[in-house]
């Protein structure tokens, strides 16, 4: 999940979706092209949580980034799912927000039927020559959403008899329902709800979602993913800063605009990994990393998951690793992890990270991308649904 930023619980909710909401949410007619769109970015905000006070001010920032030059010819298009109103579209531009679309419901951001609707409507009503989508919310990355209460099951604050009340991992998209309970879209069920080559890029801003396996349930699904393979403040990417990146196709700025505006903070603000990943050359890293396992020397089982790896979550039992260091502690040869480096360095093309995750977990490896350690401690809890990811069957990481 996004990490608790300390100074929002000073921002009264009430405040924000007044100074906020009522400016942003003013409609007007719907806006037809005369011409088609040189690109369109459908930014899908699953405020439904405890996320919105900070959606409110990242959907002012993209405002502020829409300059009248930009916004001539591309569109920014916002679909907003907050607590207890009615789903919303934005039409950013020209440093202005226009409700363009009120639906007659609270739509569920979590259905993946909700998001190709959107993505349809939105494909239909804002043609362009090119699309590109952000995903803001909560996000966990791949692991099976069982898992939880053996992950980390204090994490949330829920006793082990509560557990499945918060299935939060392998998904990303939260919603919180009337009573208490999150939903979850789960990776492989939002990668089926994304059309084939729709997407010049995917932006996750959302912890946790820049894993191979992820990547793999996208391949064929967008050129370039943005994401962290740790976790992202609740503050989110700097919009205002890299609106101009985003729709000019300098994605590496954009990840590098990241980077500086929180290495620029201190303390536990003082927080960021991210980096541009070309999910197109995903499988040419997985035929590089099968050399890796089948050529290795330890055993995953001789890996100290807590002191001989980088992690990259902050779970009691952790599931998330940095994926070159992984394959250097398997001790394949100089051989096979000269060929993951190349393939590495094919696949991600920018890579930026701080020196610690809120001042608790440090970085000393930071490749871009994690990956799971199949370890039989795992084996009934994890390893069945890990063995079944494209990933592994590319990899044969475990073997059944």
């Amino acid at each position: 999940m996004k990490i608790w930023n300390l100074l929002s619980r000073n921002i009264a909710v009430l405040s924000v979706l007044l100074s906020v909401t009522a400016p942003l949410f003013e409609s007007c007619e719907t806006w037809n092209p005369e011409e088609l769109r040189r690109k369109t970015v459908l930014v899908y905000m699953s405020g439904d949580n405890d996320l919105w006070s900070s959606m409110s001010l990242n959907i002012k920032a993209m405002a502020a980034g829409m300059t009248p030059e930009l916004s001539a010819y591309n569109s920014l298009i916002v679909f907003v799912d907050r607590p207890d109103a009615n789903s919303l579209l934005l039409d950013v531009r020209n440093y202005m927000c226009d409700t363009v679309k009120v639906w007659n419901e609270h739509l569920s951001s979590s259905s993946p039927d909700v998001l190709s609707m959107v993505m349809d409507y939105v494909r239909k009503s804002y043609t362009a020559m090119s699309y590109g989508l952000v995903m803001s919310s909560h996000g966990t990355g791949w692991v099976p959403d069982s898992t939880l209460n053996y992950i980390d099951p204090y994490k949330y604050g829920l006793p082990l008899g509560k557990l499945n009340q918060m299935s939060a991992t392998k998904a990303v998209c939260c919603k919180v329902t009337s009573a208490g309970k999150m939903r979850w879209m789960n990776v492989d069920r939002m990668a089926a709800a994304i059309p084939d080559g729709q997407f010049d890029f995917i932006l996750f801003d959302a912890c946790l979602m820049a894993g191979v396996e992820t990547m793999c349930e996208l391949y064929g699904k967008t050129e370039y993913v943005i994401g962290s393979s740790v976790e992202i403040m609740r503050s989110g990417f700097p919009y205002s800063d890299i609106m101009q990146d985003l729709f000019s196709g300098s994605y590496a700025d954009v990840c590098r605009k990241c980077y500086e505006y929180y290495d620029g903070k201190s303390g536990t603000e003082r927080t960021c990994g991210v980096a541009l990943i070309n999910v197109d050359k995903i499988r040419a890293l997985a035929d590089a990393f099968r050399t890796v396992v089948d050529n290795a020397t330890i055993d995953v089982d001789d890996i100290d998951l807590y002191h001989d790896v980088q992690r990259c979550d902050r779970y009691m039992n952790p599931v998330m690793f940095d994926l070159l260091d992984v394959a250097e502690k398997l001790k394949p040869g100089e051989s096979a992890l000269n060929a993951l480096d190349r393939a590495l360095s094919d696949c991600v093309s920018a890579c930026y990270h701080t020196d610690y995750v809120v001042q608790d977990l440090k970085l000393d490896k930071y490749c871009g991308l994690n990956c799971y350690l199949p370890v039989s401690e795992y084996a009934y809890v994890i390893n069945p649904a890990f063995a079944k990811t494209e990933w592994n069957r590319l990899t044969g990481f475990l073997r059944r």
